[in-house]
């Protein structure tokens, strides 16, 4: 019996995100010969929403930079579920909304956003971003 073809496109969009899903990446210090680890898990992602579980451990940052999407806007409500015990505290230009330190809502297309290094601990990231 053949397989519809709508069921056949969702079981490759569903094997393709399951190689998506357990993404590392992988980010070295200049000069300092040292690689942390970044975790990266994709829960949901389509053309309009994505989900990711992102583990940032002790040691990683983020530069300041903007997230260019073209034609579209850009939106990023991002929870912090772990704070790290130090450090990896985030920054940005112009947030729509901050709750405690824990919950931002910001456009990573228009305004620059950091986050200091992380000194110990580690920050989970749950985080949600839809293109209009």
């Amino acid at each position: 019996m053949r397989r519809p073809a709508a069921l056949l496109a969702r079981n490759r969009i569903t094997r393709a995100l399951g190689v998506l899903r357990n993404t590392v990446l992988t980010h070295s210090k200049e000069g300092s010969g040292l690689v942390i680890k970044v975790s990266n898990r994709v829960l949901f992602h389509s053309s309009r929403l994505a989900v990711n579980l992102v583990n940032y451990p002790s040691g990683h940052r983020v530069m300041r930079h903007v997230d260019p999407v073209p034609g579209k806007r850009y939106y990023k409500l991002n929870f912090v579920l772990v704070k790290p015990a130090s450090g990896g505290v985030f920054e940005c230009e112009n947030c729509i909304l901050n709750l405690f330190g824990r919950v931002y809502l910001f456009r990573p297309d228009l305004h620059e956003h950091s986050v200091s290094p992380i000194e110990s601990g580690r920050r989970l990231l749950l985080s949600f971003a839809l293109s209009l």
